[in-house]
């Protein structure tokens, strides 16, 4: 028995996280109403990005083209939701 992950669960796998990504942002998204030239999208996922990982809002908001303090107000926008 091979302890490899076969291509077919790994799409199944990403199908399942884009599904939830995409209907997080569905639920999200009435309670976004700042940073507007933003997509819903891309602020969940930074948001996500700087609670899952040990980076600053500096490195964050410039790996995904914002400024902190913008950063800062959305991170908190979704952790208040």
């Amino acid at each position: 028995m091979s302890d490899e992950i076969s291509k077919k669960e790994v799409n199944n796998c990403y199908i399942v996280v884009l599904k939830l990504l995409q209907a997080l942002c569905q639920w999200i998204a009435p309670h976004m109403v700042i940073g507007r030239q933003l997509s819903v999208e891309k602020k969940l996922l930074a948001s996500l990005w700087l609670l899952a990982n040990k980076e600053s809002y500096r490195g964050v908001a410039d790996r995904f083209g914002v400024n902190r303090g913008t950063l800062h107000k959305i991170t908190m926008r979704v952790c208040k939701i």
